[in-house]
């Protein structure tokens, strides 16, 4: 049998905890999470990932850009912003990673 999930917003851990709790209440198993999850501090990922738990709810996926350098830089100059997108899934547990393709850092 399926799961039944749902996508969330997550920037507020108030707002995070009284969705995921609703979520829960209503039979959802997962939740799949927007990209916003690049301008949250890690500290507050970590509570998301605990308020996710405590429901419990798998976070499934977590939707991303997969940005492409900038024109004028070389492949390389967005690496380290990939590695803070994986290392931030990782936090949360996901399972999978979406993405958009052909977006410029930056714009």
């Amino acid at each position: 049998m399926g799961k039944l999930g749902a996508n969330i917003y997550f920037g507020d851990t108030g707002k995070a905890r009284q969705n995921l709790e609703n979520l829960s209440r209503c039979g959802y198993q997962a939740v799949y999470l927007e990209g916003d999850f690049l301008n949250v501090p890690l500290e507050q990922l970590k509570e998301v990932k605990r308020i996710i738990d405590d429901y419990p709810l798998e976070a499934f996926s977590v939707h991303n850009l997969q940005l492409f350098p900038e024109p004028e830089e070389k492949p390389e100059s967005i690496i380290s912003f990939q590695e803070e997108i994986f290392e931030k899934a990782k936090i949360l547990g996901v399972k999978y990673l979406t993405g958009h393709f052909g977006w410029c850092k930056g714009l």
